[in-house]
């Protein structure tokens, strides 16, 4: 090691000691280095404090010494009362307390004197150090051990490294004087601030995830896990509970439904809907006969659905709050329109569009819904079936989700959707290819799926672009009637519409799919 590297290990050695003696002096607020200094008389030895007992900070301004001999509380006791502290200790059984009291002007000043004190002792030990170094130096070039040029290189190399450490210390110094001069309340404010930054940091990079996705992602996050819990629950326990399961979110979609076209003014015969879509599921697949069963409950459904519509009969006040709720987020010309803003505002469409509405609205979510609950009828394999139709579109969802977030630049369709992209589309196939995989290969044998190998990357493909399609119908519409959301009853996920849209679209085609390749 050579001379200045030497010195500056040393000198390294006394900015700690000054460290530590700073942290001895009080600032106000308790510290365990306030008793580095303090000696226990412990069976005859003086011994530092920190050996015979534990420190603690219960509180920002006390100090708490529990010694590990009990029966040496007394001594423990003795040393801090005898000690340059200037606190009375107060005892409890084992434990002592040093509680700080709030420093005064004047003994604030005091403290500061001692700082420097302390700096300039450091300073003192560094100038001692350069000068037994330079001795030494000095000494080589008078003895012909270096030579006059090398003596001169390390002299100056020995100055550079003293003015780095006394700076060092210098600091050290000017923020141990703030310290002390700072009152209790700043220094609490300072501490608050200190750990409210990461809070913030925390908070903005949450805003940007939420901005880049266009959702509450920790709403969604939460809301998904819920649903994910729900429906792996009910498929276990029994496919009838997840047929049933399907009834509801029906159900409450058929409601968003009603109250969103509402605020056009235009009617749907929930009720009836609700009666004939629930027996159209269930009867779908508890009968023998599937498809006819089917058939025959939508023909049925659309004729009472469009009898009801022409009457355009309404039951309570239910529909009437949800729509006002429903208004007070859509833009004006929605409001114009909206049959509870005006007398006679449902007059402003012919019977025949609320007719031509509710139809729509059969084949639409009853009809499409149905497609989800064949499929469970197929070879035995009802929870593989159900996975598909409902996790793969949701999986397409996630993935061009996060892929048009972060790689989204060539867009999809911005006048309907701005956010959606070619890189989130891509995304979607590719999720939905990779979830198709995984349930073929956990489902079915080798020998039965490994030929159709091709069937997870088609079943990806039309996932992920009728998932992406469902998603800009659903956008469209919602761009027509004037709002921002679907409905309000799933939160961060816009409502069961905007949760379903894409189920409901790619359910046809991923039945078709199954059933074709007899898996």
């Amino acid at each position: 090691m050579s001379l200045i590297d030497q010195a500056k290990e040393q000198m390294a050695k006394t900015v700690e000691n000054t460290k530590e003696n700073f942290s001895g002096i009080r600032t106000g607020r308790a510290n365990p280095a306030l008793l580095n200094g303090i000696t226990v008389d412990y069976y005859g030895a003086p011994t530092p404090i920190k050996a015979v007992a534990s420190i603690g900070v219960p509180e920002p301004r006390t100090l708490s010494v529990t010694p590990f001999d009990a029966s040496q509380a007394g001594a423990v006791e003795k040393a801090l009362r005898n000690s340059d502290l200037g606190i009375s200790p107060n005892r409890d059984g084992n434990v002592i307390r040093l509680t700080m009291p709030e420093l005064t002007e004047d003994r604030r000043k005091e403290y500061v004197k001692l700082a420097k004190g302390k700096a300039e002792d450091g300073k003192v030990a560094v100038r001692n150090i350069r000068r037994k170094t330079k001795e030494t130096i000095d000494k080589a070039v008078k003895d012909g051990e270096m030579g006059e040029d090398e003596g001169d290189r390390l002299l100056k190399d020995l100055d550079k490294v003293t003015k780095s450490v006394t700076d060092e210390i210098d600091t050290l110094l000017e923020t141990k004087q703030k310290e002390i001069m700072e009152s209790d309340s700043d220094q609490v404010r300072r501490i608050m601030e200190r750990n409210e930054q990461p809070h913030e940091e925390a908070e903005e990079t949450l805003d940007q995830i939420n901005k880049k996705t266009g959702r509450n992602m920790p709403q969604a996050i939460a809301t998904g896990a819920a649903l994910v819990i729900l429906i792996v629950a009910c498929l276990l326990l029994s496919v009838d509970l997840f047929v049933l399961l399907v009834v509801v979110f029906m159900i409450l979609a058929l409601w968003e439904l009603r109250v969103d076209f509402a605020t056009v003014g235009l009617h749907l015969p929930v009720f009836m809907l609700w009666l004939c879509s629930s027996f159209t599921l269930i009867a779908t697949y508890y009968s023998p006969y599937h498809l006819i069963t089917m058939s025959l409950s939508i023909i049925v459904s659309i004729i009472l659905v469009a009898i009801a519509a022409s009457a355009k009969i309404s039951v309570g006040n239910r529909l009437s709050l949800a729509v006002a709720g429903k208004l007070s987020n859509t833009d004006a010309s929605a409001r114009l329109e909206s049959s509870f803003n005006h007398e006679g505002g449902e007059q402003h469409h012919s019977r025949l569009s609320h007719v031509a509405v509710s139809v729509l609205t059969v084949l639409y979510i009853p009809l499409l819904a149905s497609c989800v609950i064949i499929s469970l009828t197929f070879n035995g394999h009802p929870i593989a079936h159900a996975i598909m139709l409902v996790f793969l579109p949701a999986l397409s969802d996630t993935g061009g989700l996060f892929a048009g977030a972060w790689l989204g630049k060539h867009k999809l369709s911005p006048r309907i959707s701005p956010k959606k992209s070619v890189e989130g589309l891509v995304g979607s196939m590719l999720f939905a290819m990779a979830g198709a995989f995984a349930v073929f290969a956990c489902t079915y044998d080798a020998s039965k799926w490994a030929p159709r190998w091709w069937v997870p990357i088609v079943a990806g493909i039309l996932i992920g672009a009728v998932g992406t399609f469902g998603d800009l119908c659903a956008s469209m519409l919602k761009r027509d009637i004037g709002i921002k959301d679907m409905g309000h009853l799933l939160k961060g996920h816009g409502g069961v519409m905007d949760r379903v849209d894409s189920i409901l679209m790619s359910a046809p085609f991923t039945c078709a799919l199954l059933w074709i390749t007899g898996l």
